[in-house]
């Protein structure tokens, strides 16, 4: 046995013998199930519940002891099994271990009187050998990854790491390790066409920090010590650009737009044969070789692409109306355009939904800047019936990007799936949530001549019963486009629902006699239309001072 073995050897021990915490039985994690990913979205649900359906997807025995109870509410995407039952476990203040090939799930007092411990003092220890780089150097790194339960050591001696921690910060660590312990390799890179100054720096910024780049004017060369990778993209790179010829080069630091997209719309514009664009991803940079006649317009076709894309606030007031005797039909715009003197051009009215559609006829109207603000066109609806302001969201998003509005709940309900294992059906309940009541998509699309192209989808749905647990759903939605100057108000209407509302009315102490106590209530049925109003006013903002703007008025 060879001396650098039998000092890894102990340090390692004396290492294991300070730190190593003992493992229990049953640390081990069990394979994922036959998808290896799963998504679980439980509100409310009973644990044992909740912990049926992950043995059924882990394929996994899961026993608990009586000290598990309660409910869990959870929603996650993508994670494996025991992902999901790690977090089951701690949020409820739970523990496990396993015992042969079942899980355990008992109470923390129970994993403590067991193990002499609680659950979540699960510290390993490994010891990772480096090959390549030195240890105290990767030490400096990863000790930054540790938490606070954990440590990490260098031994110079045998050039490796003791890593003491919980598996997933052990996990981290090791990553970054593998990252760090690669071979360096030394490359030197004679230039002939072009100065090792004109392209330092663009190579470093291709590079690691880790990597050693050294410029040498003399002779022209580039030498870089490295990994293999970035030897053979700084290689690729100079292939491309240490040509032949009269042509120039410039380098374009990017800041807005994507230096791939740049490229290709440079493609027609460079000088057959002779110009080229090379982009950095990891910098998002530009390289552009070509005539120095050419040179000016390049540079001004990339300063006009490079340019932050402009965005929109979007206010909206959605507005739900109870409406009067004398207005079952829904609002009269043109009574309340004049009301407000002819604020509202009802000129632009028009029909979205055929007449036979449910749910009404939805109008678009334009709401002119002036002396009355969005609130005068409220106060006026109150005299169609009694106003209340479901929501009033500002939005910002950016151009060509869709807004998402929704003024409701998620209704969840439970389905049962079907899965074939193996010739084996198993069954397993997962819980589906659907998007209730009022809901407003808005997509705009700016123009150059100060106006805007609005793409606007509503809908307002409800749930109106249950069959075998599952919502039945009544919805109204359309879709339409309209365009519309900048700050200029856009009035949605004619969602109209009809309501059935039941009232019970009976005198105190006598409507509560048994038998007699009808003669002393009543119920009475009452039918209410209601209509959603929506005033969406958009307006250009051009940076984040803009945000603040107070509304015109």
């Amino acid at each position: 046995m060879t001396t650098k073995k039998k000092n890894l050897m102990t340090a390692c021990l004396l290492i294991l013998i300070m730190l190593t915490v003992p493992q229990e039985q049953g640390q081990a994690f069990p394979p994922p199930g036959k998808d290896g990913r799963i998504s679980l979205q439980f509100r409310n649900m009973n644990i044992q519940d909740v912990l049926k359906t992950l043995s059924m997807e882990g394929n996994i025995k899961i026993v608990t002891s009586k000290t598990v109870q309660g409910n869990v509410t959870i929603f996650v995407d993508n994670v494996s099994v025991m992902q999901a039952l790690n977090l089951v476990v701690e949020m409820q203040g739970f523990a496990y271990y396993k015992d042969g090939d079942i899980i355990k799930v008992v109470s923390n007092e129970e994993y403590k009187k067991r193990f002499g411990r609680n659950f979540r003092d699960r510290v390993r220890t490994e010891v990772v050998q480096l090959h390549h780089a030195p240890a105290d150097q990767v030490l400096k790194t990863v000790f930054q990854l540790k938490s606070n339960e954990g440590n990490v050591i260098a031994d110079a001696r045998s050039n490796s790491l003791i890593l003491v921690d919980l598996p997933a910060v052990l996990s981290e660590m090791k990553a970054v390790i593998a990252r760090m312990d690669v071979a360096r390799h030394f490359r030197a890179f004679s230039l002939r066409h072009i100065s090792v100054q004109s392209i330092a720096d663009a190579v470093k910024s291709m590079v690691s920090p880790g990597a050693k780049l050294t410029s040498d004017p003399a002779t022209n060369q580039l030498i870089l010590v490295g990994s293999a990778e970035e030897i053979k993209r700084v290689e690729d790179f100079l292939k491309e650009a240490d040509v032949s010829g009269s042509s120039t080069m410039e380098i374009f630091s990017l800041q807005y737009a994507d230096a791939e997209e740049i490229a290709k719309k440079l493609e027609s514009e460079l000088t057959p044969g002779l110009g080229s664009a090379v982009i950095d991803k990891a910098t998002n940079k530009l390289l552009v070789r070509d005539l120095p006649d050419n040179l000016p317009f390049i540079r001004q076709l990339v300063t006009s692409l490079d340019q932050k894309t402009q965005q929109v606030l979007i206010e909206a007031k959605i507005i739900q109306i109870v409406l009067n005797e004398s207005f079952k039909m829904g609002v009269d715009w043109s009574a309340v355009s004049e009301q407000l003197n002819g604020t509202i051009d009802i000129s632009s009215q028009f029909k979205v939904l055929s007449d036979n559609d449910n749910g009404g006829r939805i109008s678009a109207t334009g709401l002119d800047k002036g002396p009355h603000t969005l609130d005068a066109v409220i106060e006026a609806l109150q005299g169609v019936g009694k106003t209340d302001l479901l929501s009033n969201p500002r939005i910002t998003c950016v151009d060509g990007q869709e807004a998402h509005i929704l003024v409701g709940s998620s209704v969840p309900y439970k389905t049962i799936d079907t899965r074939d294992n193996q010739g084996v059906l198993t069954t397993f309940e997962k819980v589906v949530t659907v998007e209730v009541g009022v809901k407003l998509n808005v997509t705009p699309k700016i123009n150059d001549d100060g106006f805007i192209t609005m793409k606007i989808r509503p809908e307002v749905s409800n749930v109106t019963s249950f069959t075998d647990n599952i919502p039945v759903i009544e919805k109204s939605e359309s879709e339409t486009t309209v365009i519309v100057k900048d700050g200029i108000t856009i009035i949605i209407g004619g969602l109209i629902k009809d309501q059935k509302i039941k009232n019970e009315s009976s005198i105190p102490i006598l409507g509560d006699i048994p038998l007699l106590g009808g003669l002393f209530s009543s119920t009475s049925i009452s039918n209410i239309k209601t209509e959603l109003v929506i005033l969406i006013r958009p307006q250009i903002i051009s940076g984040a001072k803009d945000i603040g703007l107070e509304k015109e008025g």
